[in-house]
């Protein structure tokens, strides 16, 4: 993996690659990449999903435009807008792929409307914050959020004791010290693959187990009102 970052973000870009030996699941390894961080903001990528190009660069702008000072925007979460989009592999007529061995000229884009030649993208994450609504189902993406990072290091970071959801975890406890604030500009593309979605394919029992963990570490925000 070294050895591919290097070759592809070498003298393009500033970056700090950390190896992690020792297998310590996503949200440590996500926590660890803070503590080597050495700027204000935080925005995260899963390795299969797109920044899109610029999304950052207009929400900064906006950012910088809505506030006075750094003080001010540092006080907030914000959040973009993510569309999700299907792939499935090309030589698979099954509802099962692996697509860690394909390469991106095996995928048929499901998302494009070959007749109208315009894309239909699976979802689009566009809303802004609601707590009640957060508590339902998590629909702000890891990739749409925006985060000062002395907010983040406030509440902990992630949680690495939950198998999944920690996005969603994250966003429950930021709700408790700031306040969010929807910035309508596209920030990444989620990718599906095939059928698998959130937690990818067959992981309903896992994810199942997750949003239990969330019920239980979070029931206190649960009243009959909500």
């Amino acid at each position: 993996v070294g050895e591919l970052v290097h070759n592809l973000l070498k003298g393009k870009i500033a970056y700090k690659y950390i190896n992690i030996q020792d297998g310590v699941g996503r949200s440590e390894a996500a926590n660890r990449g803070v503590e080597e961080s050495s700027g204000q903001w935080l925005c995260f990528l899963d390795d299969d999903d797109i920044l899109v190009s610029d999304g950052l660069a207009q929400c900064f702008n906006l950012i910088q435009d809505k506030n006075s000072s750094d003080a001010d925007a540092n006080a907030k979460i914000y959040h973009g807008k993510v569309k999700a989009l299907r792939y499935k592999d090309l030589s698979d007529n099954s509802n099962a792929m692996t697509y860690t061995t394909k390469n991106e000229s095996q995928l048929r884009d499901f998302h494009i409307n070959r007749t109208a030649q315009s894309e239909e993208p699976f979802k689009i994450f566009a809303k802004p914050f609601n707590a009640d609504a957060m508590l339902w189902e998590n629909y702000i993406p890891i990739n749409a959020l925006i985060i000062p990072k002395n907010l983040f290091l406030q509440i902990g970071g992630f949680d690495s004791s939950l198998s999944c959801f920690e996005d969603w975890d994250l966003v429950l406890r930021l709700s408790d010290i700031a306040e969010f604030e929807f910035i309508p500009v596209f920030t990444a593309v989620y990718r599906i693959f095939d059928h698998s979605f959130i937690v990818g394919g067959g992981g309903e029992k896992w994810q199942e187990q997750g949003r239990l963990a969330i019920y239980r570490k979070h029931w206190h925000r649960y009243d009959p009102d909500t």
